[in-house]
């Protein structure tokens, strides 16, 4: 035995030194470096360096040369990819290759001028700006003023961006703005301490004299009334008056310049993936079919026997399915939260340290966004995980859909898979801090499904909830694809909606006008959330008895964020390896 343990550390401090002098980990390590250096929010979000009172130079030249950059550090990795004393670093160098030439790839469609969406755009992530960087230190509040100080600049570069976009016919589609102005003019008016920009003030921290908390509020309402209310009546101007006039009449992407070529792009980053747009088109088509007549056998111990439409009809008009109070509505959505919380260690060995919490969306920008949404956190800059969940229109949130939500949104979603990629050793940063879509969103999807797994569907609602969303992300498949590459209108694919789910006509419209505005993104989720089904159900069928729910999970999570091939491999690794019959001892 003393001589294996010899043996395996020789071994072990061989691959390291291999590992050293292959040249990897300095390109890791130099690219962490520029990205914390060139993306000013970035570096804020990780509490490193002293650029917090900056933006980055959202212009054109300055985007061009990041795109340059980006190819040398390409270059790199392509390099040392062909070298053998960089085998041990395979998939890190092949995933860091896969991240950097699709960005690179994605450059030539010129999606840059495209500002604004109907989801929001500069105006409406400055307000939260506060959430993502450090506020401990007189010195941190300094930077947070300085940087408002600087949105006149932001929006005048967007302004440029967009009118460069104006002249290339990028821009979106006009249908899906109808009421966006007040997320200009809600931030445009008012007195300054009722602005979102002001909320870090209200709650200075204690070690702070008097004094600097009455400088630093006077300061913030000078700030906020003579430089971001202005920018935010101007940039309305901008908008009503000159861009959009010049929004396209159209809404497919096959409508943009390159758009054909853009999109078939699109479904494959989107995917990682190589599919076609009607391969997944069909896929979704099987799937809404598959969830109706699950949703049948619901709806008919509801009394609603082959009446699927009127058991949807019968949820979206009846007051008992909805919150009374925005308050009923938070303490139901926590309630469930804390309750999965104590059944997580059922499904998983290893949980974040970092905790989560919950608020409300917004007001100012609620009535365009989704029923709920996750900003992640840091312990650099001590902030949380946050859920925030949307309390605009009350008679739009049903609360049958709750669980579903709020498995998808925090735990075991979002907030457990990114927190705990954060909390990864052993990865390079590139790896902790982003990934495929494909996997973030489709975990998420998966993780409502678990909350079968541990009594969270009791009740048949609840589990409708379930199905409901998960047909939603079911349709996306299809309405994404008929949009973008079939042809269908706008009113073909919310009448599509409509007829096989039980979400509001509001959430349906504001889902559609989502796919339209963000080609591809939509069908992240279910894509994702099928191969993740697929590999566990591999995964059980050759493991039997050895299967157990919790390991899966640390395979599926335990690399970070990867595209799906690549977690296909690693899962089939792992049950290659767990097939093998273990050697007995002595």
């Amino acid at each position: 035995m003393k001589y294996l343990s010899i043996l395996f550390l020789f071994l072990a401090a061989c691959s390291n030194s291999q590992t050293s002098s292959c040249g990897a980990d300095k390109l890791f390590s130099d690219y962490e470096n520029w990205r914390l250096e060139t993306f000013p929010s970035y570096a804020s979000s990780r509490n490193h360096g002293k650029r917090h009172d900056s933006f980055f130079q959202n212009t054109e030249e300055n985007i061009s040369k990041v795109h340059e950059e980006k190819k040398d550090f390409l270059t790199r990795a392509e390099k040392l990819m062909k070298s053998k004393s960089c085998e041990s670093q395979d998939t890190n160098l092949s995933l860091f290759h896969y991240d950097l030439k699709e960005s690179i790839e994605g450059y030539k469609y010129n999606t840059r001028f495209i500002e604004f969406s109907s989801l929001g755009g500069p105006h409406t992530s400055l307000p939260q700006m506060y959430k993502r960087v450090p506020l401990e230190t007189k010195q941190n509040y300094q930077d947070y003023l300085t940087r408002l100080s600087k949105i006149p600049e932001v929006f005048e570069q967007s302004k440029t961006l967009s009118r460069k976009g104006m002249k290339l016919k990028m821009v979106p589609p006009k249908v899906t703005f109808k009421g966006y102005e007040s997320s200009f003019l809600d931030l445009a008016k008012g007195e300054a301490e009722e602005s979102s920009f002001y909320k870090p003030f209200k709650d200075l921290p204690e070690g702070f004299s008097e004094k600097t908390k009455e400088d630093l509020r006077k300061k913030a309402k000078k700030i906020i009334s003579e430089k971001v209310q202005p920018a935010y009546k101007d940039l309305h101007q901008f908008w009503t008056k000159e861009y959009y006039p010049n929004l396209r009449e159209g809404i497919a992407a096959s409508d943009l310049p390159q758009g054909e070529e853009y999109y078939n792009f699109q479904v494959r980053k989107m995917t990682t993936l190589d599919v076609s747009a009607k391969e997944v088109h069909e896929i979704g088509l099987r799937e809404v079919k598959r969830i109706r007549s699950e949703m049948e056998k619901i709806a008919a111990k509801k009394g609603f026997a082959n009446d699927l439409s009127g058991f949807f009809e019968h949820l979206r008009t009846s007051p008992q399915y909805y919150a009374k109070t925005e308050k009923d509505l938070l303490e139901k959505t926590a309630l469930i939260l804390k309750t999965i919380d104590g059944k997580l260690p059922k499904l998983f060995k290893e949980l974040p340290s970092l905790p989560y919490g919950i608020e409300p969306i917004p007001s100012f920008i609620a009535e365009k966004s989704p029923a709920a949404y996750y900003n992640s956190g840091r312990f650099e800059i001590g902030k949380s995980g946050t859920f925030q969940i949307n309390l605009s229109d009350l008679n739009s949130r049903p609360l049958y859909n709750l669980v579903a939500l709020s498995l998808h949104e925090a735990v075991p979603g979002h907030h457990l898979q990114i927190a705990l990629a954060q909390e990864l050793k052993g990865l390079p940063e590139f790896r902790k801090n982003s990934g495929p879509t494909a996997f973030v969103e489709g975990w998420a999807l998966y993780a409502e499904s678990l909350g079968e797994k541990v009594g969270m569907y009791e009740d048949p609602l609840d589990d409708f909830g379930r199905l409901t969303y998960e047909q939603w992300r079911a349709m996306r498949l299809v309405v994404d694809t008929g949009i973008h590459a079939l042809g269908w209108s706008r009113e073909k694919a919310i009448n599509f909606m409509k007829e096989n789910s039980g979400l509001s006509e509001k959430n349906i419209v504001a889902e559609v006008d989502r796919y339209i505005n963000w080609p591809g993104q939509a069908l992240a989720y279910k894509m994702g959330q099928l191969k993740i089904l697929e590999l566990r159900d591999f995964s059980e069928k050759e493991l039997g008895e050895k299967f157990d729910i919790r390991d899966f999970h640390q395979v599926v999570l335990g690399s970070g964020a990867i595209p799906l091939p690549m977690l296909e491999e690693n899962v089939k690794e792992y049950v290659k390896k767990m097939r093998v019959p273990q050697k007995r001892q002595g």
